[in-house]
């Protein structure tokens, strides 16, 4: 028969047991790759932080994080502004008629909420100021 243990209340702090640690391997860095990969944005700080304590170096990671953000990040909001000034001088309706698109679509694109790729803003680009 099981025995039944009654839960404490307050405060709980589990106690860690030291594990011995190996070398890390690039196995280990492959595998974390893909999890970094796999994770979502909102999610991706607390996961580089969980592989820092686990001993991963990721200071080139973060160091290619800086230099590779700023131009991609600069290049987005360029393409989101113009997209935004140039779609809000055109009526949802006639938006979806010339660039074939779903309503929403449009509208996602007139509040900035989302930019398209560069392909498409190209196309949309030329369709309306070509």
């Amino acid at each position: 028969m099981k025995r039944r243990v009654k839960r404490k209340t307050g405060q709980y702090a589990p106690q860690r047991e030291h594990m011995p640690t190996r070398p890390l391997t690039t196995d280990d860095y492959a595998e974390a790759a893909k999890i970094v990969a796999k994770c979502h944005n909102s999610r991706l700080p607390l996961v580089l932080d969980l592989l820092k304590k686990a001993g991963f170096d990721l200071a080139p990671v973060e160091q290619a994080k800086q230099e590779a953000a700023p131009a991609w990040q600069d290049e987005k909001e360029a393409r989101r502004e113009h997209l935004v000034k140039l779609l809000n001088q055109y009526s949802v309706p006639e938006l979806c008629k010339r660039l074939g698109l779903e309503k929403s679509t449009v509208s996602y694109y007139r509040r900035g909420k989302f930019v398209p790729r560069v392909e498409r803003y190209r196309e949309i680009v030329h369709i309306l100021e070509g």
